[in-house]
């Protein structure tokens, strides 16, 4: 999820406009301080300079001219020089009318033109350096803030020093300081976060778009705000805390549609929906990226366009909808043709996606290797500026997870080794999981166990990072919240002394009355008032002695409820770490089995290893979701299911068989004891549905669990495949799947049935055990069940 800088809607300069698309990007973007580009076409800009008007305003109109030409979609260099011509018959009229104000914009105006696609930056710094000095002496602070700001993205696009860049945006900010421009000033404290985020400096980047995104929307800037939304949920992304990702895209999608902007709907559709997809909430990310395209066509934006189509097929294809994917695609590329190598680019992997996704493995490498030589040749002309490393994941990993899919480690090793040695400011630690995690399945089918087994550990100590990164995160808002509580019960006990102590003065005043009036008028009375006092001293004395007791009282309190929160804490992370412990083992044995299976040769062997490998990982996605969520004693069951079948299907590759899985499952949490048996069950009824089932064609496979009554639970697994043997009782079978259901099913304490109705039905009921209360300390959940 790297930003990438725009202009504005219609000013995509093709050498910095690239956005990433897989796993490891994220379409986000920041607009520049400029003014936003009219979309009115040439003829009614030349018609406006024919009028008659003053000088300052043909001089403004030209400016605007020729910043529409160099700014639309794919301009090249006839483009860049025609808008030379507008800028220089500025200058002149400016020097004409003798305006330094306006031959200073005009020489802005031209030298940002003169970098417009090039990187050779030669020059530049002694080009700037003039044209800053030219606005100094003409006392135009505004003016030469934003030459500064000119120069800093000018260094950040040709790939120069971000440090250097990073002076020119804080020299930016100290001039709009001088002249109270707060506006100005925010925007340049965004720039300058947006370059500790290329630096890897993500704490200082959170800090400063946080003050930026406050004044922002106090400021009620709604444009400015969702570009801070968009960007906070990238820094939060990087982070590892997907909950505050998630929730700023959101909140940016909420901006975008509350502003009427395609140009922000285009944005924050895609951001989320690459959250999605890198979540591998396939399901919930389609909608969002089929909205970016849309609005992309809408903005006749091709080079967009292209990459938001490979993002909507990529997520198809994970999702399994492939059937009539390749005439979607092609009809698709008709609506708005690729003109160069950068659209054709991302068009060039669709079709691999698609072919490979068609189990066409000639056609998906030609497409692949299509996309690749086309990135070098792109790559070697600078055509990606300072983000080449970041479209390098993309496509690189495209063809190393296609070549592995052939079981063509050798040719996916050269592609995923050479992902591992990028920068580690460019890769998040989501993609360098997902690369350690290839490396080791390639080593391991190839034999390299000592490498394979260096590269499981890099991953698990990833994987281990993220999930404590975010575990910290939810342990400072903890904090912050008890914080926060604490200062409200110390001002409420502040203002209750405070009060207190007023009455005893009011108290004490009033005794003071009374006794003087006592004395003044007779001594009987004066003497009643002096027992009265007595006696009220020693009520106040007792008071006072029971107030402080109170307070003894309220300390020890207040220490025992501290003692309890942390035990209750210490007792939800020791349930924690012993789930992730038997998770982590239980993946270890996975990837024994799976070390044990390429070594063999062996079908009924591997076909056992298979079996035994599902059935632990059934168990092994408990304990996973156990460990990741916020309930320690149950889960989800509907969840649990959508995953295993998800497992399943990647195991026997069904995909070949067409079969469909249909679910209909209600949200219940089920309690470990019971959790894991289900799991079971399933991995045993679809595993023998696949396997034994269906022929070449497939079929379907749908799986329902529902309440009966308020205490009883039914679970149905039917398929419409061939049905069992007549010559096989289920009831008594001995094979080893039979015997597992009934063993599982009497744990369950369930009626155990399975039957032929156009297919095999199996129908469990069972009473639903009564969910365990472990206490929670309040923790918010890592991820949802």
């Amino acid at each position: 999820m790297e930003s990438i800088q725009y202009r504005s809607i219609l000013k995509i300069p093709a050498l910095i406009r690239a956005i990433g698309i897989c796993t490891y990007l994220c379409l986000t973007f920041f607009v520049a301080n400029a003014q936003s580009i009219s979309k009115d076409s040439t003829k009614q800009l030349l018609a406006g300079l024919r009028r008659e008007q003053p000088d300052s305003l043909k001089i403004k109109s030209l400016i605007h001219l020729g910043n529409y030409i160099a700014d639309k979609e794919g301009a090249g260099k006839q483009q860049i020089d025609s808008a030379a011509v507008f800028y220089n018959k500025g200058l002149k009229l400016a020097r004409t009318i003798r305006s330094l104000k306006w031959g200073n914009k005009c020489l802005r105006a031209i030298t940002k033109n003169n970098y417009n696609g090039r990187y050779d930056t030669t020059g530049a710094h002694l080009q700037y350096t003039n044209l800053i000095s030219s606005f100094r002496r003409a006392g135009d602070v505004a003016g030469e803030a934003e030459c500064w700001a000119d120069f800093g993205e000018l260094l950040i696009d040709h790939a120069k020093s971000f440090s250097e860049a990073l002076v020119c945006f804080e020299r930016q900010k100290q001039l709009y300081q001088k002249i109270n421009d707060k506006l100005g000033e925010n925007r340049a404290l965004k720039q300058i976060s947006l370059v500790h985020r290329q630096q890897g400096q993500l704490k200082e980047a959170l800090e400063e778009m946080t003050r930026a995104y406050s004044f922002f929307r106090i400021s009620n800037n709604l444009k400015e705000q969702v570009s801070c939304e968009i960007q906070l949920a990238n820094i939060y992304w990087k982070l590892g805390n997907t909950q505050q990702a998630l929730y700023f895209n959101s909140e940016a999608l909420k901006t975008a549609k509350s502003i009427k902007d395609d140009y922000w709907m285009v944005i924050a559709t895609n951001s989320l929906g690459r959250q999605y997809y890198d979540l591998k909430m396939y399901a919930e990310a389609l909608p969002h990226l089929e909205s970016s395209l849309a609005f992309t066509k809408k903005l006749n934006s091709r080079y967009n366009y292209s990459i938001a189509l490979l993002s909507v097929i990529d997520n198809r294809v994970k999702l399994g909808k492939t059937q009539g994917l390749l005439r979607y695609l092609t009809t698709a590329d008709q609506v708005m043709p690729a003109v160069n190598d950068m659209d054709k680019l991302n068009i060039y992997c669709a079709y691999g996606l698609v072919y490979q996704s068609m189990q066409n493995p000639v056609e998906a490498e030609k497409w692949f290797l299509k996309t690749i030589e086309t990135f070098d040749k792109l790559e070697k002309k600078k055509a990606f500026g300072s983000y080449g490393q970041l479209f390098m994941q993309t496509y690189y990993k495209s063809i190393g997870d296609f070549y592995m899919s052939e079981a063509k480690f050798q040719k996916a090793r050269l592609y995923f080794e050479k992902l591992e040695q990028l920068s580690p400011k460019v890769k998040t630690p989501l993609s360098e999981s997902e690369i350690q995690i290839a490396l080791y399945k390639i080593d391991s089918a190839s034999g390299k166990y000592i490498n394979s087994i260096r590269h499981l550990q890099n991953y698990n100590q990833i994987h281990d990072s993220l999930y404590n990164a975010n575990s910290a995160n939810q342990i400072a808002n903890l904090k912050a919240r008890y914080l926060a509580d604490q200062r409200a019960k110390d001002l409420v006990i502040m203002k209750g002394r405070q009060k207190s102590q007023a009455m005893i003065v009011k108290n004490a005043n009033l005794q003071r009355d009374i006794t003087l009036a006592g004395i003044i008028t007779v001594s009987l009375l004066a003497g009643l008032s002096y027992w009265a006092y007595r006696k009220k001293q020693y009520v106040y004395s007792k008071l006072e002695l029971q107030g402080a007791q109170i307070d003894d009282q309220n300390v020890s309190l207040r220490k025992l409820l501290e003692e309890k929160e942390t035990l209750l804490t210490e007792k939800d992370w020791l349930i924690k770490e012993v789930h992730h412990r038997v998770k982590n083992n239980l993946q270890l044995i996975t990837s024994l089995l799976n070390q044990q299976s390429a070594s063999s040769r062996q079908t009924d062997v591997l076909e056992a290893i298979k079996i035994s490998r599902n059935r632990i990982q059934a168990i092994s996605l408990i304990h996973l979701k156990l460990s990741n969520g916020s309930n320690l004693a149950s889960l989800n069951i509907r969840s649990y299911v959508s995953e295993l079948i998800n497992n399943l299907q990647d195991a026997f590759n069904p995909s070949s068989q067409l079969i469909k899985f249909t679910t209909s499952i209600e949200p219940i949490q089920i309690e470990l004891a019971q959790a894991i048996p289900i799991g079971l069950i399933l991995n045993e009824a679809i595993t023998n549905s696949i396997k034994y089932a269906f022929d070449a064609t497939g079929s379907e496979i749908s799986i329902t669990l529902q309440h009966v009554t308020s205490t009883q639970v039914m679970l149905q697994i039917a398929d419409n495949g061939r049905g069992i043997p007549a010559s096989i009782d289920p009831t008594s079978a001995s094979s080893l799947g039979f015997k597992i259901m009934r063993a599982l099913s009497a744990q369950l304490r369930g009626d155990l049935r399975i039957e032929n109705k156009e297919g095999t039905l199996i129908t469990i009921q069972f009473p639903l055990k009564k969910l365990k209360d472990y206490g929670n300390t309040g923790f918010g959940s890592v991820s949802q069940n």
